[in-house]
């Protein structure tokens, strides 16, 4: 096995999760079903989480700006380049 980048691991940021737009998302609805897990969560059946799952990405996208979010890409790139040089990003 070798590294991707080689040697210098440093051209590859440390906190790819800052850069790629589906982490942010997925943590969203993933924050939004922690707080709406049932109290018996092994009762739960396939049909009350889908019903679950449709309410939090209902919810996603009332309280986030997501259409931005699918544009930040570039912008990201170039502040973790440029702006924290490879530290995360505060986003």
């Amino acid at each position: 096995m070798r590294a991707f980048h080689g040697e210098d691991a440093s051209v590859q940021p440390g906190h790819s999760g800052d850069l790629w737009l589906h982490e942010t998302a997925v943590s969203w609805v993933r924050h939004r079903l922690r707080l709406t897990l049932p109290q018996e969560p092994w009762r739960e059946t396939e049909n009350g989480f889908e019903a679950r799952l449709k309410a939090a990405a209902a919810w996603v996208n009332d309280n986030h700006d997501v259409d931005s979010l699918c544009r930040e890409m570039p912008q990201r790139m170039n502040d973790l380049v440029h702006v924290t040089k490879g530290a995360r990003l505060d986003k």
